[in-house]
């Protein structure tokens, strides 16, 4: 524990995979009771392309099931493109768009919750996933996982089913490059609120203490149902932060 923040580090590979990507992963998940982000969980995943494929695209994400009304599984969920953020630094100080994956109770909604992209404003593919038709056997194979991963749901990108039912979140996050033996960060948040406003406040609390941990942010220029992909950059920032909680030594 540094400073109040909560810091769990652990690491993994996959060389005892079926079928190995030869990658290995560092994660650093930080909470804490101070900054105002009690509702906010920071995770960053430090990618080694362990192959000597040079350089390598490699693509992470994540898949919640968060049953946010656990009696009955019967949520409603969004995938939120019209909120902005603003920090300073980052995208030359203007406005920028960002991507939330929101989720809440069918009915009687008295939580929400959900999770914002850290190394890029926006996300790669996402959706929120309707359990019966895509997360249920027999759905939810490897290319279910790719499909989810890179594209958005055509039609209905943003919506889930129209009615209370069992949703999850499922989301990738923009590809990076990755030199042979070379290491990459990325990151999401875990957000939650106790109102739509509040999650989306979190959303940009967690992208904003991001950056004062010195980690950078890709700002994509567009949002909505069209994935990033072949899109450059339209800025990207990294600033320093003392003391770094993703690197105490710094």
């Amino acid at each position: 524990s540094t400073n109040n923040l909560r810091i769990l580090e652990t690491s993994f590979d996959d060389s005892n995979a079926e079928d190995p990507l030869f990658v290995s992963v560092a994660q650093t998940t930080i909470s804490g009771d101070t900054l105002g982000a009690q509702n906010i969980l920071w995770i960053a995943l430090d990618v080694t392309n362990d192959s000597d494929i040079d350089p390598r695209e490699v693509h992470v994400g994540g898949f919640f099931d968060w049953d946010v009304d656990p009696a009955s599984a019967q949520d409603r969920g969004q995938v939120i493109v019209d909120s902005m953020n603003t920090i300073s630094g980052i995208n030359s100080g203007d406005p920028f768009y960002i991507e939330i994956l929101e989720m809440h109770p069918g009915a009687s909604p008295n939580s929400w919750v959900g999770v914002v992209p850290l190394t890029a404003n926006i996300f790669y593919g996402r959706r929120i996933a309707i359990s019966d038709g895509e997360v249920y056997p027999p759905h939810m194979t490897d290319a279910d996982k790719w499909e989810y991963m890179t594209a958005n749901r055509d039609p209905n990108p943003n919506g889930d089913s129209g009615t209370a039912e069992d949703h999850a979140q499922v989301f990738g996050l923009p590809p990076l490059q990755i030199s042979s033996q070379g290491t990459v960060r990325y990151g999401f948040a875990l957000i939650a609120g106790t109102s739509l406003t509040d999650l989306v406040d979190n959303a940009r609390l967690a992208q904003q203490i991001w950056i004062e941990f010195g980690n950078e942010i890709i700002i994509y220029p567009v949002l909505g149902a069209e994935p990033p992909a072949a899109i450059i950059p339209a800025a990207f920032a990294l600033a320093q932060n003392y003391p770094n909680p993703f690197n105490p030594s710094t």
